[in-house]
């Protein structure tokens, strides 16, 4: 990783002393090299081995669906101030503007943690696509 940041630095230095021709024939060469890297990138990434198992991965699956979900309606509802949720609501808020500022904090909250949630899912996906793509030979 720190070869690409060297050679994207020497790019731009090199590339305004150079002549134009030059610079162009340098940057392609770059543009290559950066391809091959990206290339080694995803070969690595197909000879991955899953982490968990293809039924783990369909659980962490759902369960992070259902919260990505319920945190979401959770968020939208809070953000919406709903009076159902003033007890769930913690501090001291004495005006409505208070209440109010109380209510898009944990608002947000319940955003992040749907956000969390979805990365979670995104991650367990990919591992049953990882998990059923190989294959498993019994010897």
């Amino acid at each position: 990783m720190q070869h690409g940041c060297v050679i994207n630095f020497t790019t731009t230095a090199l590339s305004t002393v150079l002549t134009n021709k030059y610079a162009f024939q340098f940057q392609t060469l770059l543009l290559t090299v950066n391809t091959q890297q990206q290339h080694k990138f995803l070969v690595n990434c197909k000879k991955m081995r899953p982490i968990c198992g293809p039924k783990l991965s369909i659980c962490c699956s759902l369960l992070s669906t259902w919260g990505v979900v319920m945190l979401a309606v959770l968020g939208g509802l809070f953000r919406a101030n709903a009076v159902a949720f003033i007890e769930d609501v913690n501090g001291n808020w004495t005006t409505q503007a208070e209440l109010q500022g109380i209510y898009v904090s944990v608002s947000n909250n319940c955003f992040y943690a749907a956000g969390g949630y979805l990365l979670f899912l995104l991650f367990s996906v990919w591992q049953y696509k990882l998990g059923s793509s190989s294959n498993y030979q019994v010897s």
